[in-house]
């Protein structure tokens, strides 16, 4: 994922990414499950609003933060949080933002130590 973002960002393309540190409240997963791959579905497209009936106030934030991501993204092509706080464009230095129910802050480094890793052991064509 993040070779490819940086992939698309060197044919100019704008290119933003986020980490999501919600964990939907009526999911099946163990409580020392973080959050997981697809998650963000349930969130983004209003789906927990189908699949549960026992959702807490923090999943209708993060729902409502992360539709209005979306939105302003499809509107602007440029995502921004409900709370205003500037998103930065991923470039070079792998930049995205935490999404957190308490706080939403643009960081660094994106899973590097794992990007670095499965790097060292799988080959990587550079190219998108």
């Amino acid at each position: 994922m993040v070779e490819f973002s940086k992939g698309l960002q060197r044919l100019n393309n704008s290119v933003y990414m986020y980490k999501l540190g919600v964990r939907p409240s009526f999911g099946d997963w163990p409580k020392w499950v973080r959050t997981t791959h697809g998650d963000d579905i349930f969130f983004s497209l209003g789906s927990m609003y189908k699949v549960a009936d026992n959702f807490t106030a923090d999943d209708v934030k993060a729902a409502e933060n992360l539709i209005h991501i979306i939105s302003t993204f499809s509107k602007t092509g440029i995502p921004q949080t409900l709370e205003a706080v500037p998103w930065p464009r991923f470039q070079d230095e792998a930049q995205f933002m935490d999404l957190n129910v308490e706080s939403y802050r643009p960081k660094r480094g994106i899973l590097r130590s794992e990007c670095d890793f499965w790097k060292s052991v799988l080959p990587f064509k550079d190219s998108v």
